[in-house]
């Protein structure tokens, strides 16, 4: 189910069919270890990474719906096309984007009408959710980034697509991992912001936001105009941090 809401007298629920069922293997003698890998209370948090809609159902109710999820722990994405307000066509199964082993995809994003999806290695992926054959719509866009940066330690690559001023924008966010007596974790180092061209099909290294702003999150990612807000500063990248709370870091 997903429930959202735009003012306090309208309030959208939207009724999700099953997701798919749990795939496993039994590699094990043991059925203690086996019952703890399949527990469901041990596995839930880890099956929806993230769930994006196409378009708000409050909003645009006589637009079609869709909501595309990461999912798996190979990243793997699926859609569902949703009956909302006056449309009432809807998908009563999810659909997987095939091949799975394909994306292993960071994150996604809405962009003039199609769904890009960014991969751990960098590769940047569109397709059209409103093809009656979503697969066959896959264009491979971009060139893939070293997942990790040579020289620079145990340093490893979150990544995050954004709209910025009319563009799709890549975000690297750069964390070093630790390991201690007493504490275990990771730490952000740096980020690094790109442009993708689609004129020359590549990804522009972005020194400055200029008066821009960016909020980084795992649910949704923004950019905003920062003199339109008190309190947030230009040139900024505002993001949950891995062990501090709330932090920002002005961009390089």
């Amino acid at each position: 189910m997903v429930q959202g809401n735009n003012n306090a007298n309208h309030t959208c629920i939207i009724q999700l069919p099953a997701f798919f069922s749990l795939e496993y293997e039994d590699d094990s003698d043991d059925d203690d270890i086996f019952a703890l890998v399949i527990d469901p209370k041990n596995v839930y948090c880890y099956c929806i990474y993230k769930a994006l809609l196409s378009d708000d159902p409050l909003a645009n109710p006589n637009k079609e719906c869709m909501l595309v999820v990461i999912f798996s722990d190979m990243k793997e994405l699926a859609f569902i096309r949703l009956g909302i307000g006056n449309n009432n066509g809807h998908d009563l199964t999810w659909t997987k984007i095939q091949p799975a082993e394909y994306f292993n995809s960071d994150d996604i994003l809405f962009y003039k009408d199609l769904c890009y999806a960014v991969t751990i290695e960098g590769t940047l992926r569109s397709f059209d959710l409103s093809d009656s054959c979503v697969d066959s719509t896959i264009r491979e866009l971009g060139h893939e980034f070293p997942w990790m940066y040579e020289g620079l330690g145990h340093i490893t690559i979150k990544r995050y697509l954004v709209e910025l001023c009319g563009d799709i924008i890549m975000i690297e966010r750069c964390m070093e991992y630790f390991h201690k007596v007493t504490k275990n974790g990771r730490t952000t180092k740096f980020f690094k912001v790109w442009r993708y061209t689609f004129d020359s099909n590549k990804w522009i290294h972005i020194r400055s936001l200029g008066n821009m702003a960016l909020f980084l999150g795992d649910n949704s990612s923004v950019s905003v105009l920062a003199t339109k807000f008190n309190g947030i500063q230009p040139n900024c990248i505002y993001f949950t941090h891995d062990l501090d709370g709330i932090c920002t870091q002005q961009d390089e």
